[in-house]
């Protein structure tokens, strides 16, 4: 139930720290060592560094 629930949570872009907390790990390394291959989304990758190009252009 635990795996199910993390990935709906990753599924739904819960931020990774926050689903530490919900499944009580008691640090953000377990999380990513037991969830991290979930967070590969290539296009949101393609978006966040978009996001920050602009940001720094900006700044």
């Amino acid at each position: 139930m635990r795996h199910a629930a993390a990935s709906l949570f990753i599924e739904q872009g819960w931020p990774p720290k926050k689903i530490q907390t919900m499944l009580g790990h008691s640090s953000i390394t377990m999380t990513y060592d037991v969830y991290g291959h979930l967070f590969h989304d290539p296009a949101k990758d393609v978006d966040l560094m978009g996001e920050m190009e602009r940001g720094l252009l900006a700044a």
